[in-house]
């Protein structure tokens, strides 16, 4: 074989490897944006079920305590493990009017565990008149009664929450990866 053949078929194998390192490269990109895409599907799909969960214990409560409709759990904020994960604190959370954030209590609005996308239970926050461990002390709720959470998107931008009556009653929180530092 002349030289000239050989410099031909020694561009045609660089080309060979080239083509298939891109090709490589553009199919571990798109498998890594259909595995991001999945992951916030799956949290999507947590936030929803999270959301009607307390939606149907809201209505419920009505059936355990006749008169105090609309009541919300208190989020599992034991840290001591002293309770059941899953499970609402109640005692833990008894200051009326106080807000309580901690993990969703999926045990007790009768979900299996609920997790975001980077498998971390859901985190939950649930404005102080509408919680239901002050039931004892609670205030008649209506719809007049006004939650106490503004909702802000990452970059500042109010999302809910311009006047009380748009404030929101509860908030379920889908953490993402920890950030670094």
């Amino acid at each position: 074989m002349n030289a000239r053949a050989q410099q031909g078929a020694a561009l045609l194998i660089m080309m060979l490897i080239l083509i298939l390192g891109v090709s490589a490269w553009l199919v571990r990109g798109l498998d890594a944006r259909a595995t991001a895409t999945a992951k916030q599907q799956q949290a999507t799909a947590a936030l929803a079920a999270a959301k009607e969960a307390l939606l149907g214990y809201m209505v419920t409560t009505e059936a355990a305590f006749p008169g105090s409709h609309g009541l919300l759990p208190c989020p599992d904020i034991d840290a001591s493990g002293s309770f059941a994960e899953g499970q609402a604190h109640d005692s833990a959370c008894l200051a009326r009017y106080r807000s309580v954030i901690g993990r969703f209590p999926w045990k007790t609005v009768g979900l299996a565990p609920a997790r975001g996308s980077v498998g971390e239970c859901l985190w939950y926050a649930v404005s102080g008149n509408w919680k239901a461990a002050t039931l004892a002390t609670a205030e008649l709720l209506n719809p007049d009664t006004n939650g106490q959470f503004r909702v802000l998107a990452s970059d500042g931008r109010l999302v809910a929450g311009e006047t009380p009556a748009a404030r929101a009653v509860a908030v379920i929180i889908a953490p993402g990866a920890p950030l670094a530092g």
